[in-house]
């Protein structure tokens, strides 16, 4: 792990101009973080490094010490793990698949974890509020407050934002990886046309013990989709319960009616999509069927999930929990 140091401006105010998450809790009263571990990820998004090295030097500024793992730099990437407990808190810097590894490492501990936003999606960060500057991002970890966020199960292993079972699963897994972090949210386009071209297939899924029959599935522990798309206000990362999206489509043109009505924030209202409240789900006979979790391809023979599994602390900037004042 390396230890940066430079002479910065001190970290300026992160926070963002507007509230709209609801917590099902007070926030932990915030206490002063000095010791942060910083795990960046060179895999996700466009391996923004910059930025998380621009965080460290400015909590550096501040008087914190901050220490950066980049994974997969020659040493163990399970090096760090005996020394979390040293930490005030870990932080980090990559999209989604990067958050739910992280904050497994952290499951029966009280230490919070931070996010610097360097995915293609970033659904948390949305979700969250988060600044996207530097310094906005070393004065949340600084001083914001930390909030519980519900955390769901699949097949044992954290769920933190979504399961996608169906055609999203089809656009992850043709994703090309290299090409996603040279160019961003642009490399889904040709994943996104070649899932289109094939027609629709149903497959069978129980919630909560109630058969039902969808081509397209979304388990969602958040409001947005894809990073800004807004999926359905039934719930958040900071509510408990899952909403689940059910599509029935079985032709192209319904697909693509579905995904028109996403762009436009207004998937609920296509005529081939249901959605409802749920606390558990179960895919049986899953072979072959292609499913992602928080943007990231998973395999089984069949899934159970299952929702508030754990709570999760999580820094946040200040105004993205009501209770908290500027």
């Amino acid at each position: 792990m390396t230890a940066m140091h430079d002479d910065v401006d001190q970290a300026g105010d992160g926070n963002p101009a507007k509230s709209r998450s609801t917590a099902t809790g007070p926030a932990e009263p915030t206490r002063q973080r000095r010791r942060f571990l910083i795990i960046h990820n060179p895999v996700a998004g466009r391996n923004r490094i910059n930025l998380a090295r621009e965080v460290v030097r400015r909590l550096e500024q501040a008087g914190a010490v901050a220490d950066l793992h980049c994974l997969g730099n020659g040493a163990s990437d399970d090096s760090f793990l005996s020394q979390i407990s040293a930490y005030d808190a870990l932080v980090a810097s990559g999209g989604d698949g990067t958050a739910r590894s992280m904050v497994s490492l952290l499951q029966g501990t009280d230490i919070p974890f931070g996010l610097i936003p360097a995915g293609t999606g970033n659904v948390l960060a949305e979700e969250l509020q988060l600044p996207r500057d530097a310094a906005g991002l070393a004065h949340m970890l600084l001083h914001g407050p930390v909030v519980g966020i519900s955390t769901g199960a699949v097949n044992g292993a954290p769920l933190l934002l979504m399961l996608g079972a169906g055609f999203d699963g089809q656009v992850v897994a043709r994703l090309p990886i290299g090409l996603k972090r040279r160019i961003g949210k642009p490399a889904f386009g040709w994943p996104i046309m070649t899932a289109l071209a094939q027609e629709p297939h149903l497959f069978s899924v129980t919630i909560d013990g109630k058969v039902r029959e969808a081509s397209w599935l979304i388990v969602a522990n958040a409001a947005r989709y894809g990073g800004h798309f807004l999926l359905s206000e039934r719930t958040n990362a900071l509510t408990p319960g899952f909403n689940v999206v059910i599509s029935r489509a079985r032709s192209r043109s319904q697909r693509l009616v579905e995904l028109l009505h996403l762009v436009a924030g207004k998937l609920e209202k296509a005529k081939s999509i249901e959605m409802l409240p749920a606390r558990e789900i179960e895919i049986l006979n899953a072979e072959g069927l292609p499913v992602q979790i928080d943007g990231e391809t998973i395999a089984s023979p069949s899934y159970r999930i299952v929702a508030d599994v754990s709570r999760t602390p999580v820094i946040v900037p200040a105004r993205t929990h009501p209770t908290q004042a500027d």
